[in-house]
Formats: structure tokens, C-alpha cells, sequence
């Protein structure tokens, strides 16, 4: 039997339920999955800035007249390196994704012939009003060749 001071409670229970269970499920689902393409692409373009620094990184003439390896340092390399970087952050002329900024940093080991990168990127959530740093690492390594 039914009592007539309970009729309407299942809707608050649904209610209560959307509230604290169905929203944040939609809001991992939105934010969650933007986050996790942002961070993919994040590591590609640090990746690929990265290797780019690593490749025209050698003074080549140098290594050939003495043998002792060491980096260029001219601007080319780092041009080299942003201009990677962006390419994969603006490939159609706009900002892929939304970001909000992103950067990259790049200090060369000369020592070990590495070249260590982090690129970092702010996203503001579409759900949240809230801002989220995402940092990706890469190191490659400088190849020197005699040819």
C-alpha cells in the first residue's frame, strides 16, 4: 500500500542521483576524453620538435675536421624546433583543440649529445570553469655521422 505522503519521492531520488552520479560521469566523459586527445597530441608535438632539435643540433663540419661532437649555435635550431611544434599545434592555420596557450622548452645535453624538451599546454575545460596544465617530456638523442 501507498501512503499519499510519499507520492513524488522517486522523483527526488532520481534527482539526487543525476546530481551527484549522472553529472560528473558526463563531465569525465566530455573533459575526460578532450584531456586525453589534448595529452596525445601534446607528446606528438613534443616528440616531433624534439627530434627535429636532435637532427639539426650536430655541427657536422666540425665533427668531420676534428671529431669532437658539439652543437651548432645558431638560431636555426631552435626556429627549426618551434616551427615544428607550432605546425602540429596550428595545422590548418588555427589551434588544434582549443588550447588555450601551449610552449615548448628545449635544452640540449651536450655532454651526453641529448636534447631534453618539454612541452606544456593550458586547456580550459568545456564542462568546468577551470584551466588544466598538461607537460609532456621527450629526450632524443644527437647523432653525429662522418658521411
Amino acid at each position: 500500500m501507498r501512503r499519499k505522503n510519499e507520492h513524488g519521492q522517486s522523483l527526488v531520488m532520481v534527482a539526487v542521483f543525476l546530481l551527484f552520479v549522472g553529472l560528473p560521469i558526463i563531465v569525465l566523459a566530455i573533459d575526460g576524453t578532450r584531456l586525453y586527445r589534448v595529452q596525445s597530441l601534446l607528446q606528438t608535438a613534443t616528440d616531433a620538435a624534439c627530434e627535429d632539435a636532435a637532427v639539426t643540433a650536430p655541427d657536422y663540419e666540425h665533427y668531420k675536421r676534428t671529431g669532437e661532437t658539439r652543437f651548432v649555435s645558431n638560431q636555426l635550431l631552435w626556429y627549426r624546433a618551434y616551427q615544428t611544434y607550432n605546425r602540429v599545434w596550428r595545422p590548418f592555420g588555427r589551434v588544434a583543440l582549443d588550447v588555450g596557450s601551449y610552449s615548448i622548452t628545449i635544452i640540449p645535453d651536450q655532454s651526453r649529445s641529448l636534447m631534453n624538451c618539454t612541452g606544456r599546454v593550458s586547456v580550459p575545460l568545456v564542462i568546468l570553469p577551470a584551466t588544466v596544465t598538461l607537460d609532456a617530456l621527450s629526450t632524443s638523442g644527437v647523432r653525429f655521422s662522418s658521411d
